[in-house]
């Protein structure tokens, strides 16, 4: 579809996405602006159109937007991390919906890491299957040395590489059409948030019932050799982070 000479106009297309990061609070996105009258989230999280389903075609993603007269969203996690090993991924992004707005949501990444590895751990026998890990059911330091072993080219660490993907996005998108956000204000003071949200898409701003998902129970806490060797690896792309966008996880 990059080549061809579709008209697009006729799909009834998405106005904004939805990239994430994991564990970075995109469920809860979803789920709460589903309920924003003005918007149609989709009939699921993760339709993964520009990853998994793209030669199904324009026609196949707008299907999975009914709702009349509302601003369509894409939330899809799995384009946040496809867009810094793909390049393809943000060229058909950027043709097939040129005009999009984009939403992240940021976390402390070593908050993020050891969430990810505990969601893993909690359902061990799936994830072992995937490559979300180099050494599933080992211990959390012992991944992350594995990874780090591995030059980071993949894993849970490189995730909270933030802005390794953000770079590419404000070379492509203007910084008017980009909105990010901190999983911890989204928490902490959620209306606030939204506000910011409802604002950047261009909708009403309404009180809405905050539901919060996907947040696991901790059977233990991120050791302390593990958190020191993250404050060491995480130093340089936190700086980066702060340094053009002025969010300090340091």
């Amino acid at each position: 579809y990059l080549n061809s000479n579709l008209d697009l106009n006729q799909f009834k297309l998405p106005y904004f996405l939805i990239p994430g990061f994991q564990k970075c609070g995109s469920t809860s996105l979803w789920v709460n602006l589903k309920k924003h009258p003005q918007l149609d989230l989709g009939t699921k999280k993760e339709i993964d159109f520009f990853t998994q389903n793209y030669e199904k075609g324009p026609e196949w993603y707008a299907s999975h937007y009914t709702q009349e007269n509302k601003k369509r969203g894409d939330v899809s996690v799995n384009y946040g991390g496809a867009i810094n090993g793909n390049n393809k991924i943000l060229s058909r992004i950027k043709t097939m919906l040129p005009n999009a707005k984009l939403i992240f949501t940021l976390r402390d990444p070593i908050a993020r890491a050891f969430s990810a590895y505990n969601h893993y751990m909690q359902n061990l026998d799936q994830s072992r299957k995937h490559g979300g890990w180099l050494l599933p059911g080992k211990s959390f330091y012992e991944n992350v040395k594995e990874e780090q072993k591995n030059n980071f080219s993949r894993g849970i660490v490189k995730q909270g590489f933030y802005w390794d993907i953000l770079e590419k996005i404000y070379e492509n998108f203007t910084k008017n059409k980009v909105l990010i956000l901190k999983q911890e204000d989204l928490w902490n003071n959620p209306s606030q948030s939204y506000f910011r949200i409802f604002d950047f898409l261009e909708v009403d701003k309404i009180n809405l019932k905050y539901e919060f998902s996907h947040r696991r129970k901790y059977e233990s806490q991120i050791d302390q050799k593990s958190y020191d060797l993250l404050s060491e690896i995480y130093k340089s792309k936190n700086l980066e982070l702060k340094e053009n966008i002025g969010i300090d996880y340091n």
